[in-house]
């Protein structure tokens, strides 16, 4: 591996920025451009490059980026494994890593540097992107919040488990996340992010700023365009047990959150059986996978409707303020699980728990 150049003491470092690429130099440049403008200082840009054939060393070379730490592999280590490098060389106490393909607003550290100073508890902070096109024109936006909140305790956790809501590009984090919960999970093809989020959202404050801080781009050679629907929701079948199994043992048990997982995973699992193997799809299967209480089902399903009733704190334009916070995403699970007991196949499993409680009830007067 190959670098040039070095930056700043360590001890001056707040944030790293990390640009893992690989045969991206005619996008790279202008996201350059427009870091090397941010006060050194405090900052130090790292580029990692995944052992490119285009002309990206040629470029890292001229005079305007000697301010940098540019690494090269000496060979491709994959997409995720090049995330994990970038961690490793990243001196600052927080991280934030940019897709070189994509693009940064320069107000994104003004904002990111005002949340660490009042939330440092934080452990992950996002923005929604704008999306450009090759040309840098705007062809749309990905905002799936409508206002700025702050996530505290396990709601952001529960919120990720159906949705992979912040990008993969443009997250800030802070380096002890990292340490605690570990590095991306190389083993994932298409969703290490989402992984990842949900790793730090169960164990750190999240907080989400509601402004285009960051651009994403839509070209012919992203990765992200070509993901196979089969291989995406394997992977979201594979981050679900994973979290599971995580929620169980390692970090702490939560009834609750069990539940919600494996009552989405079941939910999860019988999509996938009638769209991609419907030949091994069939009554038998889908009453093993939906073998769920449905009293437990109702039950969690009041204590989110209790929820509707808590306020949850939110800043917009500089004011903190309260709203009303009611997972909708999440309770739509419920909603799911409910409309899958009122099939044909759905009433027969109420009516064996049904005798199954009669049966119960029956040896206890006897």
């Amino acid at each position: 591996m190959s670098k040039i150049n070095r930056n700043s003491p360590i001890n001056e470092i707040m944030i790293s920025i990390c640009i893992p690429t690989y045969n991206r130099a005619k996008y790279l440049e202008s996201l350059l451009d427009i870091l090397i403008k941010l006060p050194i200082q405090s900052h130090e840009i790292i580029v990692v490059d995944n052992h490119s054939t285009d002309n990206t060393c040629e470029l890292l070379k001229k005079a305007k980026y000697e301010r940098l730490k540019f690494f090269q592999n000496s060979e491709n280590l994959g997409m995720v494994k090049n995330w994990n490098r970038c961690i490793e060389l990243a001196s600052g106490k927080y991280i934030i890593i940019v897709h070189s393909d994509d693009s940064v607003s320069p107000d994104l550290f003004k904002y990111y540097l005002k949340i660490i100073k009042t939330y440092p508890d934080a452990g992950l902070i996002f923005s929604y992107p704008q999306i450009i096109n090759e040309n840098n024109e705007i062809i749309g936006i990905d905002r799936r919040l409508n206002r700025g909140l702050i996530f505290k305790g396990t709601s952001f956790f529960e919120l990720l488990i159906p949705y992979n809501l912040p990008s993969a590009s443009g997250v800030l984090i802070k380096k002890e996340c990292y340490q605690k919960v570990g590095n991306f999970d190389p083993n994932l093809v298409f969703l290490p992010d989402h992984d990842m989020w949900l790793r730090i959202a169960f164990n750190y404050t999240t907080i989400y700023i509601d402004k285009p801080l960051f651009s994403y781009r839509k070209h012919l050679e992203n990765l992200y365009l070509s993901i196979p629907k089969q291989q995406y929701q394997k992977d979201k079948i594979i981050i679900l047990k994973k979290q599971y199994h995580d929620l169980n043992s390692k970090i702490k048990k939560d009834y609750r959150l069990l539940c919600y997982i494996e009552l989405y995973y079941r939910l999860l699992i019988v999509g996938y059986l009638k769209q991609f193997l419907p030949s091994k799809f069939s009554s038998k299967t889908l009453k093993t996978f939906l073998k769920f209480d449905l009293k437990l089902s109702i039950q969690i399903i009041l204590g989110y409707l209790i929820s509707f009733f808590q306020k949850m704190p939110y800043f917009e334009n500089k004011l903190v303020r309260s709203n009303h916070y009611f997972p909708k995403w999440r309770f739509s699970i419920y909603l799911k699980s409910l409309k899958i007991y009122f099939t044909p196949l759905g009433k027969n499993l109420i009516s064996v728990v049904v005798r199954k409680i009669l049966r119960q009830i029956s040896k206890i007067i006897s």
